[in-house]
């Protein structure tokens, strides 16, 4: 006669393992969620700085309108519900001024506009992790000869 494990051993078994693989598939879940908010944000970001930077752009080679105006126009862009969330910056560089990872800026001067958001993780919580911050920056110049905006 063959051995036969017990049933009622062999289903606890099957619930413990059950148990394990749903707990697992839920961190792995929950980890999906938190990067993916994470890599929302970096959009969000991203646009809030392009339209920034196109509307300072329009009003160099002046620079307190130029700044004025990028910050004014980030930060209408920035979504109603996550105002708190969010930090924009805008500066103006001068002609041949040199701007961070971009480059020199041409006649006219440029304007670069920083986005930071506020990320706060949901299932990463449970690690010990609060949240991070996202940061994206655009930078525009105009054409003095003629009415093109160019980004850099």
């Amino acid at each position: 006669m063959a051995f036969r494990p017990d049933s009622t051993l062999l289903l606890a078994r099957l619930r413990a393992s059950t148990r394990l693989a749903m707990l697992v598939l839920l961190g792995v879940c929950g980890l999906c969620i938190d990067i993916g908010q994470a890599v929302y944000g970096l959009q969000q970001c991203q646009n809030v700085a392009d339209a920034g930077a196109l509307a300072g752009s329009q009003e160099l080679p002046y620079p307190t309108p130029a700044t004025t105006m990028a910050r004014s126009i980030a930060t209408a862009n920035v979504p109603t519900s996550q105002t708190s969330l969010f930090s924009v910056n805008a500066t103006y560089y001068a002609k041949d001024a040199t701007v961070p990872n971009y480059g020199t800026a041409p006649y006219g001067g440029a304007v670069l506009v920083t986005a930071a958001k506020n990320v706060r993780y949901v299932f990463l919580r449970a690690l010990g992790f609060r949240g991070v911050t996202v940061h994206r920056s655009s930078v525009a110049t105009k054409i003095i000869t003629g009415t093109c905006i160019s980004p850099m």
